[in-house]
Formats: C-alpha cells, sequence, structure tokens
C-alpha cells in the first residue's frame, strides 16, 4: 500500500464508523475536561483574599496567570514528543497530569511554611502543562484519523466540546454560590469537580484502546503495513492490532531537529500567518474577559466583605450568560456552517472586521455593567469570537505542515496564541480600569484585530484544503 492507497482508506472513516465516534466521544471529553479546568480556576482571584489573610487579588490572579505559561510550555515540550514519539503515547501523558494537578489543586492549605497562593502557582503550572500538551496530541488524533471532507467538522466538534467544558464549570459555579456560602469549600468543590471528566474520558481510553494514528505509522515510522492494519481496524474489519517495534529515523532527535528548522524556513510565512493570527485571536479574547471582569469588580469596589458572595454569584451568572449565548452558539455556527461550506478565510475575515466593530461599540458601554446594552455587545463579541478566528486558528493550523513536523508546528502555533493571553492577561490584570480610560481597551482590542486581516494573508486557501492529503510529506533524509 502506498500513501495515496492509504487516505483513501482513511476517507472512508466516516461517521458510521464506531471507532470514528468513540475517537470524538473521547477526545472530546479530553478537550470538555481541559476547558473545565481552565474556567473552574475563575472563582480564585476573589475567593482566596475573602477566605485567606496572605492572599490578595492580583497574587491570586498570579495562580491563573501560571496555568497559561504552564499551558505555553505544555504545548511545545508535548508538540516535540507527539511528533518524535507519537501522539498517542503523549496523549495519555497528558491526561494524567491534568488528572493529578486537579486533585492537588483542590485539596492545598495555607501554611507559615508555604502560602496557598504559592502553592496554587506551582500547581497551576504544572497542571497547565498537562492542558497545553492536549492540543497538539488529541487533536492531531482527531485530525489524522478524519476523512479530507469531515476534518473540520470534526474539529469543530472539539472545539465546541472545550466550550462546553468552559460553560459548565461556570454553570456549577453559579449553582454553588447559589445554594452556599462558604466560598472555601465552593471553590475547591467546583476545581474537584474536574475530576470527573477527566476520569471518564480516561475510562474511554482503556474501553477501547485507541491506537497511534495511521499517518503517523506511516509518513514517521515508515510502516504501511502497521497503517493499514490500523485503518482496517478503525473500519472494522479487524478486532485486534499486532505490537511492532517502531521505526524510527536514522539519526534519531538531531535528523528530526535539521529537517524541522530547514521546513520552518522554507514554509516561514505560513507560520508566520498562523502563529501572528493565534496571538492575535487570544490575545484579544483574553484581554476583552480580563477587561470586562475588571469592570465588574472596579465598579463594585465598595463593596464589604460579607458582600463578596454577592459580587461572586454577579460575576458567575453574567459569564453563564456569555458563554451559554455567546461562545456555545458561536461555536455551534461554526460546527454547522463546516458542514455545508469549506472556505476558512471568508469566515476568518468576517470574524476579525466583525470583532473590530464590536470592540469599538463595546467601548461606549463599558461603563454600564450590568444593564442590558452592556450584556448583549459583550455577548455578541463572546459569538463571533467563537464563529470565526478563534475556532478557525485551532482548526486551520491542525491541517498543515508535514506528518513528522505537523504536531511541533500545532504546538508552537498554539503557543503562540498562549503568548498573547499572557501578554494581555497581565496588562489587564495590574493596570486597573478607571472612569477616563474606559475606552482604551476595547479600541486597543479593535486594532489589534484589524492587524489580523493583514497578517493571515499568506494562508492560501487551496493550500489549508489540498496541502494535508498531499503526498507531500518531508524526506527523512532532510
Amino acid at each position: 500500500m502506498n500513501r495515496v492507497d492509504l487516505i483513501a482508506e482513511i476517507n472512508r472513516i466516516g461517521w458510521s464508523t464506531p471507532f470514528a465516534r468513540h475517537l470524538i466521544i473521547t477526545c472530546g471529553m479530553i478537550f470538555f475536561t481541559a476547558g473545565y479546568v481552565v474556567s473552574s480556576g475563575n472563582l480564585l482571584p476573589l475567593a482566596l483574599p475573602t477566605v485567606y489573610s496572605s492572599a490578595n487579588y492580583k497574587n491570586a490572579e498570579a495562580a491563573k496567570i501560571s496555568l497559561c505559561v504552564g499551558m505555553l510550555i505544555g504545548q511545545l515540550v508535548f508538540g516535540v514528543i507527539g511528533d518524535l514519539y507519537g501522539r498517542r503515547r503523549a496523549c495519555n501523558l497528558t491526561l494524567m497530569l491534568i488528572l493529578a494537578g486537579t486533585l492537588s489543586s483542590c485539596v492545598l492549605g495555607d501554611g507559615p511554611g508555604l502560602r496557598i497562593t504559592t502553592s496554587l502557582v506551582i500547581i497551576r503550572g504544572l497542571l497547565g502543562i498537562g492542558i497545553g500538551g492536549t492540543y497538539p496530541t488529541a487533536i492531531l488524533t482527531v485530525s489524522e484519523f478524519a476523512p479530507t471532507d469531515q476534518r473540520p467538522t470534526r474539529l469543530a466538534t472539539i472545539f465546541l466540546a472545550y466550550i462546553c467544558g468552559s460553560f459548565t464549570a461556570l454553570s456549577i459555579s453559579a449553582a454553588a454560590l447559589a445554594g452556599s456560602n462558604q466560598i472555601d469549600s465552593i471553590w475547591r468543590l467546583v476545581i474537584g469537580l474536574g475530576l470527573v471528566p477527566g476520569i471518564t474520558a480516561l475510562g474511554l481510553c482503556r474501553l477501547r484502546r485507541i491506537p497511534e494514528t495511521p499517518y503517523y505509522k506511516a509518513d514517521v515510522e515508515r510502516d504501511f503495513v502497521a497503517a493499514n492494519e490500523i485503518v482496517d481496524y478503525a473500519l472494522e474489519k479487524r478486532k485486534h492490532l499486532n505490537r511492532r517495534d517502531p521505526v524510527r529515523y536514522n539519526g534519531g532527535i538531531l535528523l528530526w531537529s535539521r529537517g524541522l528548522f530547514r521546513y520552518m524556513r522554507k514554509d516561514f510565512r505560513t507560520y508566520v500567518a498562523i502563529c501572528g493570527a493565534w496571538f492575535i485571536v487570544d490575545a484579544a479574547a483574553y484581554g476583552y474577559r480580563s477587561d470586562i471582569r475588571l469592570r465588574d469588580i472596579n465598579l463594585n469596589q465598595n463593596v464589604g466583605e460579607q458582600d463578596i458572595h454577592s459580587l461572586l454569584m454577579q460575576v458567575s451568572t453574567s459569564s453563564v450568560i456569555r458563554v451559554s449565548l455567546g461562545s456555545i452558539l458561536g461555536a455551534s455556527a461554526t460546527l454547522i456552517y463546516f458542514i455545508y461550506y469549506s472556505s476558512r478565510k471568508a469566515i476568518m475575515y468576517f470574524g476579525f472586521v466583525a470583532s473590530a466593530s464590536l470592540f469599538v461599540v463595546f467601548g461606549f458601554f463599558s461603563g454600564q455593567v450590568g444593564n442590558i446594552p452592556y450584556l448583549t455587545i459583550s455577548t455578541m463579541v463572546m459569538f463571533v469570537q467563537n464563529f470565526g478566528p478563534n475556532a478557525l486558528t485551532f482548526i486551520v493550523a491542525a491541517e498543515l505542515w508535514p506528518t513528522q513536523y505537523r504536531s511541533t508546528s500545532y504546538g508552537i502555533a498554539a503557543a503562540s496564541g498562549r503568548l498573547g493571553t499572557i501578554t494581555t492577561y497581565t496588562i489587564f490584570t495590574w493596570f486597573s480600569v478607571d472612569g477616563d480610560k474606559t475606552l482604551i481597551g476595547p479600541l486597543s482590542l479593535a486594532i489589534l484585530m484589524m492587524f489580523g486581516l493583514g497578517i493571515t494573508r499568506p494562508i492560501d486557501q487551496e493550500s489549508i484544503t489540498t496541502k494535508y492529503d498531499r503526498a507531500r510529506t518531508v524526506s527523512a533524509k532532510m
């Protein structure tokens, strides 16, 4: 079997096959867990200072920033691991890290030797490494088992699972706050419940074995026989897989790294376009969310300690509305769009222009936190962000680059987005918003989104839709 025949066989693994459904559910549950764990930490900056005298808002925010730093590291490290040792092994390791980090986060205490904020910074950083590692591993596992015409739809489904995880965490936070005043117990409960989808995902991985991807077996290990067996397993033609010793490059990591840098120089414009777009999208998205949260808090600075529960409830409820009406509908619209259409650049350009326009409009309602126009505009921003650039960077990056370097390249692109998150998150957290500067944040984000129009021009629509499956794999002799 040659590569063209292999691609033809992979294109038969449609939605109707039990393996495809199991794979989507398993990887979707992994990303559901990732979305839940990230959003469950939203209570920490307000909850910790209320319970522990050693904590304040800014050092509690450091725990959230450390999660982002950990995700950046995980995306880079596990991207390389995914290329050198396989997607499946790396994916299993990331899931273990997520479970261990989640369990550790919800049982931490405060003491004279080690403050709880310091402990959370360390643990959440390690947790972030596991979450970041799911990007270049679980995503590419789905992508490399998908038929060409169904690939964007399946990736959009995984993206929607992440949003649903975030929505679930925010909903549980709001429900817990409505039913109890014990803030210390609430934040531990909300974070600890992240173990449920994580253990479920682990159980699904064990229930039915998910093998290494056929693309990786054929293009990296050069074992077309094993790749064909994996495709037959996915198509229910065989019940078991024979264990084979992997065949690696002659020259190992050194030869692989030389080939990677040579390919990066060759396709430099595409790297810059994808990495720049992801940086801009995440910088704008997380900067906007930080801006909203700070306005909610700054406009309620006169609340006493006894009213912090009400403030937490208000922030959680408004977040649920924005995510449910904005993010979920936006991600669902992306999924529906890709069922009928395939133009990635058209939807990406729409998202950049619409987001920039809405950021400008949002700036004029910045001082009216809680009213209907403010909530409506902020929800619309969430919608166009997820029906457009946010979803598209997630999907397009998985459709480019040769198999040997796809995981590393995807990790670099995702890490660029996380760098944008850290940058704006730090700026908006450490520089409060006051009355005369309410337009600065939204207008800055609007300008940033307009840069996205120019930076994504090198991404060619034809290359996106055909490069992945073309027999264009870079030779191991590079």
